[in-house]
């Protein structure tokens, strides 16, 4: 299986009329939930972005992108249909590698996170997980946690972070 892929896990994925994807506010691996009272419920809004390349010599097959919790129940499921995968070798013969976009988006409702959140690619038995993203609960205030964050967040943008094809980078 000559597969590569990747996900990126984020606030939301918009789908732009040119054909492009805006990806707005990528979350770090670890996203950090402010522990909730009995009774209560935390949310958040996640979606994933998932590119899959394939080799053009690899069989035209479908696969399906699946999101599981650290429990095994299944969050979201996307199937791509030979069909599709087909209009995306044809629009690129010639070349040695094609590739296919998917986004999925959910609302995690919760009164305890799970541990974490795979993506996986599936085709047939073969299964490649394509990122993770953990949880961890605090018990400080909201307003604490995203203070938190904020400063993390500043720390990092002194990089710049580039995608490039099939894989994150970053330079200084």
């Amino acid at each position: 299986m000559s597969v590569r892929a990747f996900s990126i896990f984020c606030e939301s994925v918009r789908h732009e009329h040119t054909g492009q994807e805006t990806i707005v506010g990528c979350l770090p691996d670890r996203l950090l939930l402010p522990r909730v009272q009995e009774g209560q419920a935390s949310f958040a809004n996640i979606s994933v972005y998932t590119k899959v390349y394939f080799s053009s010599d690899e069989p035209a097959l479908p696969f399906s992108i699946q999101l599981r919790d650290s429990e095994g129940f299944t969050i979201g499921k996307a199937d791509v249909t030979v069909d599709i995968v087909n209009v995306a070798r044809d629009s690129l013969a010639g070349s040695s590698e094609y590739g296919l976009k998917n986004s999925i988006s959910f609302t995690l409702m919760t009164t305890l996170p799970p541990k974490f959140i795979l993506a996986e690619y599936i085709r047939g038995e073969d299964i490649i997980v394509t990122g993770t993203l953990y949880f961890d609960q605090s018990d400080e205030p909201d307003a604490k946690i995203r203070a938190k964050l904020d400063n993390r967040i500043s720390r990092r943008k002194s990089k710049k972070h580039l995608l490039t094809s099939g894989a994150i980078s970053s330079s200084l």
